[in-house]
């Protein structure tokens, strides 16, 4: 009786790309995988992470929530008025006329 033949090898393992995580845009995918291809890579990679961060970091965080004011209680004077959509007013299309809307 003759042995049966040996298993076939595995096959070789793949060499993985670096993971920048979920949180980057496919922009930033391209850029990175473009500068590690380049010659010089180590100056243009980290040009290119400041730009990102300096950008990302940079977007204005002041927001204004708007729920309108008809349950504000506001004194208003001259021309300011609440509207039952919530809508302030507190000028029109005269040049001389305005009011104002105080806050306690």
């Amino acid at each position: 009786p003759t042995a049966p033949p040996p298993p076939p090898p595995p096959p070789p393992k793949k060499k993985k790309e670096p993971s920048l995580g979920s949180h980057f845009s496919p922009l930033c995918w391209l850029i990175y995988s473009c500068s590690m291809a380049s010659r010089g890579a180590h100056l243009l990679q980290p040009m290119v992470f400041l730009f990102f961060a300096v950008f990302t970091f940079a977007q204005d965080e002041n927001h204004f929530i708007y729920n309108g004011f008809r349950g504000a209680h506001l004194h208003l004077d001259g021309l300011a008025e609440i509207y039952p959509n919530g809508l302030l007013q507190l000028t029109n299309t005269s040049k001389q006329l305005n009011g104002h809307a105080f806050y306690p």
